[in-house]
């Protein structure tokens, strides 16, 4: 299996596909630059060995994504923050709080700044800040955390949160969280497919403030 993950360099105007192998580091990483007829797939050597995770974000040039890492020694599973210049083409490690090592996290771009959100035991966000991390937020009494994950921010500085999975029997609505507010909305999304209607499972994606880009990509 292999991950893709798209970024921006606004200095340059250019937009690049990083493709990433996930279980087998024997593969390269590439590199492809959009809008160049003349351009061709680069290879970039000599990159650590990491299993890529999907829910990238690209903020000011620079892709963020958390990647699987296995310990060798009790084969547990833990995570780490990676990121990738898209002007220099360059991986770096980034450090990252105790919670996102620990846990899967999701990435947003929360008002310019890189974000996580966590909502393995209770619901955390966290921002990166010049200084280091901080943590804006943490709430333990959200019933069944475990269940929820982040689909990105509005314009507006709303976190939006979906289900994991929506079973047949669920109400099918998402949450937006403003931090700074410490308020919460809900959207009912049930008239759009009523659970009487359900056989199975379902899914919410959200894309919050979609823009439409009239470049081309090839």
């Amino acid at each position: 299996m292999e991950t893709s993950f798209i970024g921006y360099d606004s200095l340059a105007n250019q937009y690049k596909v990083l493709f990433l192998p996930k279980y087998n580091p024997e593969q390269p990483c590439l590199v492809f630059t959009l809008g160049e007829t003349t351009t061709k797939w680069k290879t970039i050597q000599g990159v650590e060995s990491h299993h890529p995770l999907q829910g990238a974000v690209c903020i000011n040039g620079t892709i963020y994504y958390q990647a699987g890492i296995v310990d060798q020694y009790d084969s547990t599973s833990l995570y780490k923050l990676m990121s990738f210049d898209v002007r220099s083409e360059e991986f770096y490690n980034v450090d990252a709080p105790k919670t996102l090592m620990d846990y899967r996290s999701y990435l947003i771009n929360y008002q310019g700044k890189l974000g996580l959100v966590c909502c393995e035991k209770g619901l955390e966000i966290w921002v990166m800040e010049t200084q280091g991390w901080s943590k804006i937020f943490f709430s333990d009494e959200m019933e069944g955390s475990n269940k929820w994950c982040s689909m990105g921010v509005t314009r507006g500085g709303e976190i939006v949160l979906v289900k994991c999975a929506y079973r047949t029997q669920d109400m099918l609505f998402v949450l937006y969280y403003d931090p700074e507010r410490k308020s919460n909305r809900y959207v009912d999304l049930e008239s759009i497919y009523p659970k009487e209607k359900r056989r199975t499972d379902c899914i919410i994606w959200t894309v919050p403030d979609y823009v439409e880009n009239t470049m081309r990509l090839y």
